[in-house]
């Protein structure tokens, strides 16, 4: 008799058996299904729910529907917590301003699905353009320092090529 397990999803497995007959030629296989059930595992939902860094406020594990203020409802970044140790997963889809975000159990036979729409918040816009604005100044900053220690470390050309030219 062979055993080989393998994993197939979540906290299901795959197990092939093969046996070999008394006839010592006819062989056999057949693949055995087996999901391992514990309240961890078949627990499924979010621990926390983020959006463009910020935590969203209100948030509830049994809350299911969200909706959040942004800077650009074109460019925006949802961010979920779940509990990673019981081997949840959690896969995101965006749509414009709706994203959608599918959390499964680690034996796979739970699922909950959770809906967040952003739309445009005028304050949140006029504090991004002050974000960009202090970004770039700083970028800015950088290269004149940058350029500055460059022109530093520059030697004067001779154009004679005496070594008494000053530098």
């Amino acid at each position: 008799m062979k055993i080989t397990p393998g994993r197939d999803h979540g906290m299901t497995w795959k197990y092939r058996i093969g046996v070999l007959a008394p006839d010592g030629v006819t062989y056999r296989t057949r693949t055995v299904t087996v999901t391992y059930l514990t309240e961890a595992t078949h627990r499924a939902g979010l621990t926390g729910l983020s959006v463009d860094g910020r935590d969203v406020a209100g948030f509830s594990p049994d809350r299911l529907e969200y909706t959040v203020g942004v800077a650009n409802p074109d460019r925006y970044v949802v961010t979920p917590s779940w509990d990673k140790q019981t081997g949840m997963s959690v896969t995101k889809h965006v749509d414009g301003a709706d994203t959608t975000l599918t959390v499964t159990s680690a034996d796979g036979l739970t699922s909950v699905v959770y809906r967040v729409h952003v739309e445009y918040d005028a304050g949140l816009a006029a504090t991004g353009a002050g974000v960009t604005g202090v970004i770039m100044i700083a970028v800015v900053a950088v290269l004149a320092a940058a350029g500055a220690w460059f022109a530093s470390r520059h030697k004067p050309h001779d154009p004679d090529g005496d070594t008494d030219a000053a530098m």
